[in-house]
């Protein structure tokens, strides 16, 4: 999926491939997890607020470096600025280790629409149905109360799904 982000995006927008990994990384996933650990199950009480400012702090200076570069918005922040400009060719050797495939593993190309849904569907399915309280709960969070109603709605509607076949994961290698 990175490697996907990384390449559609750099063919669309020049240099733009590590920025859309590590914003989607960052921005998605490990900055929420540092400002909201108690809303994503990491921790059970929220930090005292000087913890929280900093692990705030800590987002925002990671989400720097994601971006290549420091926002003015927030002035205690310019003193990143050396630093994020000295660690983004590192960084995006590192975005790009992250994006690599291991080796004898190509990127499925399906010939049609249908070939996929009969792949990813019974798995896409069984992992919305196994953790909808959870995906439910992180709508809610961010008071995305139509997506939940939507969501509802659409399981409802699906007819029950055969069990998930772990073969599925093999055929998902390509030829």
């Amino acid at each position: 999926m990175a490697k996907t982000l990384r390449d559609t995006c750099a063919a669309k927008f020049e240099g733009s491939g590590p920025t859309a990994v590590a914003g989607c990384l960052f921005l998605r996933f490990v900055c929420p997890a540092l400002t909201l650990p108690v809303d994503r199950g990491i921790a059970l009480i929220a930090p005292p607020p000087r913890v929280a400012r900093t692990l705030l702090l800590l987002s925002k200076l990671l989400q720097s470096l994601a971006n290549g570069a420091v926002s003015k918005k927030e002035p205690a922040m310019s003193v990143f600025t050396s630093f994020v400009v000295e660690q983004t060719p590192t960084l995006h050797a590192l975005y790009d280790a992250f994006c690599a495939l291991p080796p004898g593993c190509g990127v499925s190309r399906f010939g049609h629409h249908d070939e996929a849904d009969q792949l990813h569907l019974p798995l896409l399915h069984s992992c919305i149905v196994e953790h909808h309280a959870a995906i439910d709960k992180s709508l809610t969070s961010y008071k995305q109360l139509d997506a939940v109603t939507a969501l509802n709605d659409a399981i409802q509607k699906l007819p029950q799904a055969a069990p998930f076949d772990e073969t599925v994961w093999s055929n998902l290698d390509g030829p």
